[in-house]
């Protein structure tokens, strides 16, 4: 075995992490490649819990439940999950790279560039997402059983817009499944959260569809809805229900956007769209009324326009990536390891020892002396880096010895809301307006009275 890795060291067996990409309430996420035999490598996104939540049994449970539902998501719409695993104490899930931005960032760049986002693309993402949440809840598995699965954390942080026009939700983290138990509390962040949650009634894929609309309404105003500087106002907003009608801040709002947007967003569930089919469908209606252009293409076309500059910058990291692994002299074939259940998360299952996934390979990789590669990551993701040499990965039935009811959620499950524009909200005015009218007011006042004094 070569010597210990340094620097850009970070590797499960076969996956070699690059850089780390994000860090939420439960995992960590890292930009990785998959290496193999033939100079095969492709780009994926490893999410691994945090190590303060390692050997821990609720956050544990919850990052396997997580595994057991993506794994019966197939659809266009949803982030593939690849593999599972455990290393050093800390499962691991690798899923497919998609080449684009969050939501989040689409909202923040969008509203720096025009205020908002174009409204054809803003329909075409939303209604790709209602599709994806119909199939989560209403499609069925391979015996034929509804899935019945509610995300409850529809966010723009955990939608996915690739620069290509395709469109994914990911994060089930906090996700449920009828007839599954689950831990009590509030789920998802609280400016897409709804009434009923609030309220802590029961949620199913109709609360989902509320947080999508919040996230329609966000995207084609430009402004946060109902965040406000604490949760609790946050909360109060959502309960009122009070919703500022579009039209009343751009007056060329499409009157069809509107009335499906304020008739998404009712109080009541029983009001609303009642299927994620149903939505997209009627949303697609009102961009059609409204003479929007919308499709993958389009939304291609606007990812392109408005992100230019850094489409090519991302590119040419990832090539550079990639070339450096390449080149790299030290690379060797092992095959002292099993890779146990890659692909396969019925080995998640905690009914019995008969369903654990027989070993997928025994193929390896180490990548040595490959500290030269540190010079194209940020500084600030060098010192993140994890100092992992191998994967090894134990019968994932491990827990099932260990298993205890999970009650309630435990705190910090859910990523932070952080404001993805400085924009202001709805409900007030966008707070770079209003401190440009406080200088001005200003200004004035300071003119006034020095004109006064020379008066005197």
């Amino acid at each position: 075995m070569g010597r210990s890795l340094t620097g850009l060291e970070a590797q499960f067996g076969r996956y070699v992490f690059l850089k780390k990409l994000a860090e939420g309430g439960m995992a960590e996420i890292f930009l990785a490649q998959r290496r193999s035999f033939g100079g095969f490598g492709r780009f994926v996104v490893i999410k691994r819990l945090l190590p303060e939540h390692r050997g821990q049994l609720v956050y544990e449970r919850l990052f396997l439940e997580e595994a057991r539902i993506v794994a019966s998501l197939k659809h266009p719409n949803v982030v593939n999950t690849y593999d599972l695993g455990k290393f050093d104490d800390a499962y691991f899930m690798v899923m497919e790279y998609i080449h684009g931005v969050s939501g989040a960032e689409l909202l923040t760049n969008a509203a720096r560039a025009e205020g908002y986002v174009e409204y054809g693309a803003a329909v075409t993402i939303c209604a790709q997402i209602a599709k994806a949440l119909d199939f989560g809840y209403r499609g069925v598995d391979f015996a034929h059983d509804a899935l019945g699965i509610v995300h409850h954390d529809v966010s723009p942080h955990n939608l996915q817009v690739g620069y290509d026009g395709s469109v994914k939700l990911l994060d089930y983290g906090v996700a449920t499944q009828i007839g599954h138990d689950a831990p009590k509390g509030r789920r998802g962040k609280y400016a897409y959260m709804t009434p009923e949650v609030i309220a802590k009634k029961s949620a199913d894929n109709r609360s989902d569809l509320f947080s999508l609309a919040v996230i329609l309404y966000e995207f084609t105003v430009g402004r946060r809805l109902f965040k406000a500087k604490t949760p609790k106002e946050t909360m109060t907003r959502i309960e009122s229900g009070r919703v500022p009608n579009p039209s009343k801040l751009n007056q060329e709002y499409p009157a069809a956007l509107e009335a499906f947007i304020m008739k998404a967003l009712s109080t009541d569930p029983d009001k609303r769209y009642q299927t994620g089919l149903s939505f997209a469908e009627a949303l697609i209606d009102a961009a059609r009324k409204s003479n929007l252009v919308t499709g993958s293409a389009a939304l291609a076309g606007y990812m392109r326009s408005l992100f230019y500059t850094e489409i090519e910058g991302r590119r040419d990291e990832l090539v550079q990536l990639s070339a450096r692994l390449d080149d790299s002299s030290d690379t060797t074939w092992t095959s002292s390891h099993n890779l146990i259940g890659t692909g396969d998360f019925d080995a998640v299952s905690d009914e019995t020892e008969s369903q654990i996934a027989a070993p997928a390979g025994r193929e390896t990789i180490e990548l040595n002396e490959i500290a030269h590669l540190t010079d194209i990551l940020k500084p600030t993701h060098q010192a993140q880096l994890p100092t992992i040499n191998r994967l090894e990965s134990p019968p994932l039935n491990a827990l099932g010895s260990r298993i205890e009811t999970v009650n309630y959620l435990p705190k910090g499950v859910n990523d932070t809301d952080t404001d993805w524009t400085a924009s202001g909200d709805a409900s007030g005015q966008p707070s770079g307006q209003l401190a440009v009218k406080l200088l001005a007011g200003l200004v004035l006042v300071l003119g006034m009275t020095l004109i006064w004094a020379l008066q005197r």
